[in-house]
Parts: C-alpha cells; structure tokens; sequence
C-alpha cells in the first residue's frame, strides 16, 4: 500500500503515518493473545510499520528489505516461545541492524528521486 500511495499524497510520511494505522489494525487479533495488555503491542505495530516504510522508501522501492526485516522480526518473535531471553536479544538485535541500515543510508545523503509510478493505462 506504501509503495502505491507514495507518489500519490504529498510528503512520503503522510502515507507512512496511515499505512503504519493499517498495519497495526491488521494485528487486531493480537487481542485475543494478548488480552488485556493488547493495547500496549499497538505502539509498537505502528512504529513497526513505519520502519517498514521507511526502510521501503530510502531502499528506492526495494520490497525485499522491508521483506527480510519483517521475517527476521517475526523469527525473532517466535524463538521466544523457545528462549524468551534469547528471543527478546534477537528482537532488539534486528531493531538495531535496522537502525544501522537507516542511519547509514542517512549519513550516505546521496540525493535520490523515486521513479513516478506512472498511471495506469486508459482501457
């Protein structure tokens, strides 16, 4: 949805902010696991999708990081069924390879265009 909306609504954050929304609300059944503490994973979804986004934009549109990342996360997440200690390192560990990966591409500041998505074809 990201990637659709991008070049279509102004600044690259106003779609990031809403498409984060959805990614959270797509987690709603998180409810049921989470019960009353529910609410508090929500935050976390959305800054989670927002890092998606981000990751997706300042990778030139390459699906395949964002991709990775949500695997690794997700991977992270279930080893804590295994170890909960060694699952939360993990967790934390792919947060901050994402960080990296963001701050590097900050720092590099090579300024880049996104190609326009050009619209589709008249039928």
């Amino acid at each position: 949805m990201f990637g659709y909306w991008r070049d279509r609504s102004g600044p690259w954050m106003v779609p990031a902010v809403w498409t984060s929304v959805v990614f959270a609300g797509v987690h709603l059944y998180y409810g049921t696991t989470y019960g009353v503490a529910a609410p508090l994973i929500f935050p976390g979804l959305f800054l989670l999708g927002f890092a998606f986004a981000a990751t997706y934009r300042f990778s030139r549109g390459n699906l395949v990081v964002p991709a990775v990342l949500h695997g690794a996360h997700d991977a992270a997440a279930f080893f804590t069924l295994i170890s909960e200690e060694g699952g939360i390192i993990l967790e934390y560990l792919v947060v901050l390879i994402g960080a990296l990966i963001g701050l590097i591409h900050y720092l590099n500041r090579e300024p880049f265009d996104l190609p326009p998505i050009p619209p589709p074809p008249l039928p």
